[in-house]
């Protein structure tokens, strides 16, 4: 009965996390308590959804350029405000890098279920997918990351509440905070040798997911990385010295196997 009240608070979360400062969701939250008196989350002073607050700065604008997974062609993804950096080539809006070498994704408008990212936008190759880029698109069922991309962003796939599997090329070493957050149909995910940190609240709240395996690069699993994730069985790290912070399982099964692949 705990688990299930615990999966309605997290989905309650996740539905008011785009639209409100993490500190006011925390604040709410701190005080819920269950029948014994005992809170369900103990916040410290961090916050566990404490996301840059700067994400919100314009909040009408950025919600209503959100709806149904698109944003406005000249609003920058991840505050909201008017960004003449910002470019489009087709579907997808991006940046130039600082050594004008490579873009990084900032936004996508379509609305297809099967989405296969373009190695490169404006003649540049991608080697990012940015901050929030498919956030709130509820489109998706499943993405290809072409090679190349060496980072998935804070909140890349916030909220896809329609993704079932991603497979993520060799040579991305980094899956940014919250980036599957609240991606509760994802039940299959691939990730390459190269993967090296897992952020906080990664897969926070992605009920459907049942397994994963990190590659021998793995070094860090964040706080809440999982947390929720209420079908995970099994989970296999390189070994011992992988840093997965207390929380990264939190209200996981008990049952959930942590495995050590160098032990077996």
């Amino acid at each position: 009965m705990k688990k299930a009240i615990m999966a309605l608070i997290v989905s309650l979360i996740l539905l008011f996390a785009a639209g409100k400062p993490a500190l006011t969701l925390a604040g709410e939250y701190a005080d819920f308590e269950d029948d014994s008196s005992d809170a369900f989350f103990e916040f410290d002073e961090e916050a566990l959804f404490d996301v840059e607050e700067e994400l919100f700065d314009e909040e009408a604008e950025f919600r209503a350029a959100q709806e149904h997974g698109r944003r406005t062609e000249n609003m920058n993804a991840s505050s909201g405000y008017m960004n003449p950096d910002l470019l489009f080539d087709g579907e997808y809006g991006y940046f130039i890098s600082e050594d004008q070498a490579s873009c990084v994704t900032a936004l996508y408008r379509g609305e297809e279920t099967e989405v296969e990212i373009p190695s490169r936008l404006g003649g540049l190759p991608v080697s990012e997918i940015g901050d929030h880029t498919f956030a709130n698109n509820t489109f998706i069922e499943t993405v290809v990351i072409p090679e190349g991309v060496r980072m998935i962003g804070k909140q890349a796939f916030f909220k896809c509440s329609s993704l079932q599997s991603i497979c993520l090329p060799e040579g991305v070493t980094g899956i940014g905070d919250q980036c599957f957050g609240g991606c509760s149909c994802l039940d299959e995910i691939i990730v390459p040798q190269s993967l090296e940190t897992v952020g906080s609240m990664a897969f926070l709240g992605c009920f459907a997911l049942r397994e994963i395996t990190f590659g021998n690069g793995l070094k860090t699993i964040g706080d809440n990385a999982f947390h929720t994730c209420s079908a995970l069985g099994k989970v296999t790290v390189p070994s011992e010295d992988v840093a997965i912070e207390p929380t990264a399982f939190e209200e996981c099964p008990d049952e959930m196997e942590l495995i050590y692949a160098d032990r077996m």
